[in-house]
């Protein structure tokens, strides 16, 4: 007779392995799915406790409910919780996973369904049982988890195959998720139904239970490229990153303009500071009719005298471009 050691069980929870090894080691009591499971963990700890292999279960046997399709007691409910409602692309939210009271309860195995409503993913990045939570389902009792990376679930059982009874919500575990950088929109999230969740007595029994509610969590876009971020200062360097947002640097190598021609200008600690230039430095005032146009120390350019020759008549309007004419000319502005 061939022996089944509960770590053979385990490195086939955690790993694909070829289909004969996993029949071997399918000895949950249920009909055989070459599935290893949270069932087949608990039957192999309750080897140990002189409970048979599922070849040998039988109906009747007392103080067990072994047979019983429906077990007796109020449907389980399971429920999640986010540690965050709405996180930036590439940063993580936790999902706590819980169940509602429930009797004689000697193992579980959980799994979660994500599924994206918006761009990207929510990409599963570990999952864990704090064992030290004080609302831990098997808190202060020993107990055999096992998580499988592949997949995405993970298992505990008590360690002597024994249930306990659970009031009021019990903590079975965490699963951690990241969002993509193209990640935006709602992502929803519930817990698996069937084989990938679901709740063990000490008999190795599956009992009733329900996947709860979903929960949405959200992925908001703070900006998508350097452009977006653009605070209009010449002075500041502007870059965008999805997981934080915008960043607006001060950078005084930057060149900046105030438009005018009676200043210089310079970016210092991010603002764009003028200086007057001297009095008498050459300028442009933009319009041909004004002579000769010079800086007057305060940082206006003045003008002085009428560049038009005798005869000429100067126009100012944009219909006349801000010439001198001759013969003189009637300038039809519109105002």
């Amino acid at each position: 007779m061939s022996v089944v050691d509960i770590n053979a069980v385990l490195y086939g929870f955690k790993h694909d392995i070829p289909t004969p090894l996993r029949a071997r080691i399918d000895i949950a009591k249920s009909t055989p799915d070459k599935v290893i499971n949270a069932e087949d963990i608990l039957g192999a700890v309750q080897a140990f406790r002189l409970f048979q292999y599922p070849a040998s279960w039988q109906c009747g046997c007392p103080g067990f409910a072994a047979c019983s399709s429906s077990p007796p007691g109020a449907l389980s409910t399971f429920s999640i919780v986010a540690s965050e409602s709405t996180i930036n692309p590439g940063q993580t939210v936790n999902i706590d996973v819980f169940i509602d009271a429930v009797s004689d309860l000697a193992g579980y195995e959980v799994a979660i369904n994500m599924a994206a409503w918006g761009l990207g993913t929510l990409d599963l990045e570990s999952m864990n049982i704090d064992e030290n939570r004080s609302d831990f389902v098997f808190n202060g009792i020993t107990v055999t988890t096992a998580i499988d990376n592949v997949t995405g679930r993970f298992g505990v059982v008590t360690s002597d195959g024994s249930g306990t009874n659970v009031t009021g919500t019990g903590y079975l575990g965490t699963f951690t998720y990241r969002a993509s950088l193209d990640a935006d929109g709602l992502f929803n999230a519930v817990v698996s139904q069937n084989k990938r969740a679901f709740l063990l007595d000490s008999t190795n029994t599956k009992t009733s239970s329900s996947q709860g509610s979903s929960i949405l969590i959200g992925v908001d876009v703070l900006c998508t490229d350097d452009a977006s971020c653009d605070d209009g200062n010449p002075c500041t360097d502007d870059t965008c990153d999805p997981q934080v947002g915008c960043a607006n640097v001060n950078n005084d190598a930057n060149t900046c303009d105030d438009e005018n021609a009676c200043t210089s200008t310079a970016c210092v600690s991010g603002v764009c500071q003028a200086t007057n230039l001297s009095a008498g430095t050459p300028c442009d005032d933009g319009l041909a009719c004004t002579g000769t146009d010079t800086c007057d120390g305060v940082g206006v350019c003045d003008h002085s005298g009428n560049s038009c020759k005798s005869g000429e008549v100067c126009c100012e309007c944009p219909a006349c471009a801000h010439a001198c004419a001759t013969p003189p000319m009637q300038c039809n502005c519109p105002f």
